[in-house]
């Protein structure tokens, strides 16, 4: 579990395009203010969904290059799994705190609203990761992590906010605590967590069955 664990967490502090994922915690919330303005905080509701996207990618490239093989071929599937679980933990982290330090440039800073940032987007990062063992395939789980959440899933919750604010998305939104209409901060992270916990079991059982070729 330790080199598995220590390989995983190499990957996810090295190399360009790992630079370029974790961006997205600047890129997202600055785009969602260009667009809608209001207070920069505001924004920060979407850096959960660029947190999902920075573990689905750690789970997905190695498919995407064909490593997976040689990553099991040295460690145990189960470790391999949790390792990418936590490395998904930490990508979400660090893309939260990249978010929360962009907002401090713009608007005073908030200790509640940033603590809620990052444990959202860790929160986020494991689902992400999550969502890359149910759905191995890069394009496929980059448009289920990224894509969904910023079309269908803000559809929803604008003209369905009683079904909407139960959509994984919000639920690590609703951490961050600066989205009316979301539910509270702990029912947010309590949900969060039953969905983390969901897709992960279906993750765990469909990756330990997956023949890899």
């Amino acid at each position: 579990m330790r080199n598995a664990l220590r390989s995983e967490l190499l990957k996810a502090g090295s190399g360009f395009w790992m630079l370029a994922v974790l961006s997205y915690g600047l890129l997202l919330p600055f785009i969602m203010w260009s667009f809608f303005g209001g207070e920069p905080r505001d924004s920060l509701v979407v850096a959960p969904v660029a947190a999902a996207f920075t573990g689905c990618y750690l789970v997905t490239r190695d498919y995407y290059y064909g490593s997976i093989q040689r990553v099991v071929l040295f460690n145990a599937k189960e470790h391999v799994f949790l390792a990418k679980l936590v490395a998904g933990l930490v990508g979400g982290l660090a893309t939260g705190v990249i978010g929360v330090l962009g907002w401090a440039l713009l608007s005073p800073f908030e200790w509640r609203v940033a603590a809620g940032c990052v444990v959202g987007c860790g929160l986020a990062g494991v689902f992400g990761a999550a969502v890359g063992w149910v759905l191995p395939n890069y394009y496929l789980a980059t448009f289920v992590a990224l894509v969904v959440p910023l079309t269908a899933g803000t559809a929803l919750a604008t003209l369905y906010p009683e079904v909407g604010k139960y959509l994984p998305s919000n639920a690590f939104a609703g951490v961050i605590g600066v989205t009316p209409g979301l539910l509270p901060v702990w029912g947010s992270a309590g949900l969060a967590l039953a969905w983390v916990a969901g897709v992960a079991f279906a993750g765990r059982a469909l990756f330990l069955r997956r023949e890899l070729s």
